[in-house]
């Protein structure tokens, strides 16, 4: 991999206000960007960036033709929207949510144990009165209530 190579601006100017070249420090500096150019071509940046140079025109065609209409326009505006509030959101924070987000659909998504048998009022008041099932839906009501809260406010408009 190339070696990191620190700018220093040359002390000295010759007569034409021009910096002097140091023959070793430009030869080094030529080497340094051919090791950078043949990392790069061993990756693949270079043929992803000349691949990317030469499908620019039809990408950018079908963006502006998407931007063309109402519902181009709205989406771009909704994707500018949703970026400012994603910049607003800590890294660490937003980690942390989409797993618990994760650890709280994971059960959603196997299959649960059979259906009690019981029905009727026993069964209605055996819910009422499970006391962990109420401490663990609490939070999850605050949040709608929140949310409900959120939806009623008119909303910030960052323009």
């Amino acid at each position: 991999m190339a070696q990191r190579s620190e700018y220093r601006p040359a002390q000295g100017l010759n007569e034409g206000g021009a910096a002097a070249a140091d023959p070793v420090r430009v030869a080094g500096q030529l080497a340094a960007l051919g090791e950078l150019v043949a990392d790069l071509e061993r990756r693949g940046v270079l043929r992803l960036l000349r691949d990317l140079g030469e499908a620019a025109p039809g990408i950018l065609e079908i963006a502006l033709r998407g931007l063309e209409s109402e519902r181009g326009r709205n989406a771009l505006e909704n994707l500018v929207l949703l970026g400012r509030e994603l910049g607003r959101i800590d890294p660490a924070e937003l980690e942390r949510m989409l797993a618990a987000m994760h650890a709280g659909l994971a059960p959603v998504m196997e299959p649960g144990p059979e259906p009690a048998t019981g029905s009727g009022l026993r069964a209605a008041w055996a819910v009422l009165n499970d006391g962990p099932l109420w401490r663990s839906l609490a939070p999850v009501l605050d949040g709608l209530q929140a949310f409900r809260a959120a939806l009623a406010a008119r909303p910030d408009r960052h323009e």
